[in-house]
């Protein structure tokens, strides 16, 4: 549902309303149930544009040391397995 504020309504903060359910079971009787919700909105923060390129920026600089981190452990293991595969086939 929408409508527009009534003026001196406020658009953040405590809120409620009454919720109606109507529907159907596979026999087609109509159930109705209402209660009563309530909650807290609270006002959206939006970062400036200046933090959110920089921070943008800083997360896809450092992309690379993910890559180069991975690749390490990659290589590490390949060199155990290796290693591992050669001492089994040394003792027999």
């Amino acid at each position: 549902m929408n409508r527009d504020l009534a003026e001196g309504e406020e658009l953040y903060g405590e809120s409620s309303g009454k919720m109606t359910l109507i529907y159907e079971d596979e026999s087609g009787n109509e159930y109705t149930e209402e209660f009563n919700f309530s909650t807290f909105l609270n006002e959206l923060v939006v970062g400036t544009a200046e933090s959110t390129a920089s921070d943008t920026a800083e997360s896809s600089g450092q992309w690379w040391i993910s890559i180069a981190a991975g690749a390490v452990l990659l290589a590490g293991l390949s060199a155990f397995l290796i290693w591992k595969k050669r001492s089994v086939h040394e003792e027999d």
